[in-house]
Protein backbone atom coordinates (compact mmCIF):
# COMPACT_ATOMS: atom_id res chain seq x y z
CA UNK A 1 0.00 0.00 0.00
CA UNK A 2 1.26 3.12 -0.99
CA UNK A 3 1.28 5.70 1.50
CA UNK A 4 2.74 9.31 2.57
CA UNK A 5 4.49 9.20 5.62
CA UNK A 6 3.78 12.15 7.19
CA UNK A 7 5.49 11.29 10.97
CA UNK A 8 6.98 9.20 13.37
CA UNK A 9 7.07 8.57 17.25
CA UNK A 10 9.20 6.27 19.05
CA UNK A 11 7.25 4.84 21.73
CA UNK A 12 8.94 3.05 24.65
CA UNK A 13 6.61 2.38 27.61
CA UNK A 14 4.82 0.44 30.32
CA UNK A 15 1.65 -1.55 29.45
CA UNK A 16 -1.39 -2.01 31.95
CA UNK A 17 -0.15 -5.18 32.41
CA UNK A 18 3.34 -4.19 33.58
CA UNK A 19 4.74 -5.42 29.96
CA UNK A 20 7.12 -2.85 28.68
CA UNK A 21 6.68 -1.91 24.90
CA UNK A 22 9.05 -0.45 22.39
CA UNK A 23 8.16 0.59 18.86
CA UNK A 24 7.43 2.75 16.24
CA UNK A 25 4.09 4.73 15.03
CA UNK A 26 3.78 5.97 11.91
CA UNK A 27 1.56 8.34 11.11
CA UNK A 28 0.32 8.22 7.31
CA UNK A 29 -1.79 9.62 4.79
CA UNK A 30 -3.01 8.16 1.51
CA UNK A 31 -6.06 8.58 -1.07
CA UNK A 32 -9.20 7.00 -0.17
CA UNK A 33 -12.47 6.90 -2.73
CA UNK A 34 -14.68 8.00 0.22
CA UNK A 35 -12.75 10.66 1.74
CA UNK A 36 -12.12 14.45 0.43
CA UNK A 37 -8.57 14.49 -0.01
CA UNK A 38 -6.23 11.69 1.86
CA UNK A 39 -7.03 9.84 4.68
CA UNK A 40 -4.83 9.63 7.78
CA UNK A 41 -4.38 7.37 10.07
CA UNK A 42 -1.50 5.83 12.57
CA UNK A 43 0.33 2.33 12.74
CA UNK A 44 2.08 0.73 14.95
CA UNK A 45 5.39 -1.78 14.72
CA UNK A 46 6.25 -3.37 17.04
CA UNK A 47 10.73 -2.52 17.61
CA UNK A 48 11.48 -6.49 17.30
CA UNK A 49 9.75 -6.71 13.89
CA UNK A 50 10.52 -3.55 12.53
CA UNK A 51 14.43 -4.24 13.30
CA UNK A 52 13.49 -7.66 11.26
CA UNK A 53 12.70 -5.28 8.31
CA UNK A 54 16.87 -3.95 8.16
CA UNK A 55 16.03 -0.69 8.89
CA UNK A 56 16.87 2.10 10.77
CA UNK A 57 14.22 4.80 12.41
CA UNK A 58 16.72 7.42 10.73
CA UNK A 59 15.73 5.70 7.35
CA UNK A 60 12.18 6.61 8.27
CA UNK A 61 12.80 10.00 9.28
CA UNK A 62 14.38 10.55 5.84
CA UNK A 63 11.61 9.76 4.44
CA UNK A 64 9.08 11.79 6.09
CA UNK A 65 6.94 13.72 3.49
CA UNK A 66 7.68 11.18 1.05
CA UNK A 67 5.63 8.01 -0.46
CA UNK A 68 7.04 4.66 0.88
CA UNK A 69 5.51 1.51 0.68
CA UNK A 70 4.03 -0.62 3.65
CA UNK A 71 3.19 -4.13 3.64
CA UNK A 72 0.11 -5.16 5.63
CA UNK A 73 -1.37 -8.78 6.95
CA UNK A 74 -4.43 -10.45 7.32
CA UNK A 75 -4.23 -9.11 10.68
CA UNK A 76 -3.93 -5.36 9.40
CA UNK A 77 -0.40 -5.70 10.98
CA UNK A 78 2.66 -4.16 9.43
CA UNK A 79 5.11 -7.00 7.91
CA UNK A 80 6.65 -4.54 5.12
CA UNK A 81 8.50 -1.52 4.89
CA UNK A 82 9.51 -0.22 1.38
CA UNK A 83 10.98 3.23 1.20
Amino acid sequence: MKVNLIGLRALDFENDKGDQVQGIKLFIAYPDDNVYGNCTESRFIMADRFDKLGLKLKDLIDKIDEVIDIEINPKNKIVGITL
